[in-house]
């Protein structure tokens, strides 16, 4: 931004309004992410267990490398992303049992659930 010639004042005032969006989507993910993780005890073991066999990794690339981290991830941020309302999933190719009631594949939900998200 110096370069674009904007003086000091301006460029840290430009550069401040430019941290300030995705703080509160990025902590609210982070927040569900955490809360399901607590939540869903053998997973949590599992992912703990993949994360210290790769050697506890801080490159963003070899974390995301780890597919339950890269799951739990994409969940998190399905599940309380930036949208107002949840994304729908779609059913595995094979289908799923769900409260007792098999769902077919390539369904997606909440329509096979007769809501809408």
């Amino acid at each position: 931004m110096i370069r674009s010639r904007l003086s000091p004042i301006l460029a840290l005032s430009e550069a401040k309004e430019m941290l300030g969006p995705g703080t509160d989507s990025t902590s609210i993910t982070c927040a569900h992410i955490l809360w399901g993780l607590a939540h869903t005890l053998e997973f949590q073991n599992d992912l703990a267990e993949d994360l210290a066999n790769a050697g506890w990794p801080t490159c963003i690339s070899a974390l995301e490398g780890i597919p339950r981290l890269k799951a739990a991830v994409k969940e998190g941020i399905r599940w309380a992303g930036a949208a107002a309302v949840m994304l729908p999933r779609v059913v595995p190719k094979d289908g799923v049992m769900l409260a007792g009631r098999f769902i077919p594949g390539g369904v997606s939900l909440p329509e096979a659930l007769g809501t809408k998200s």
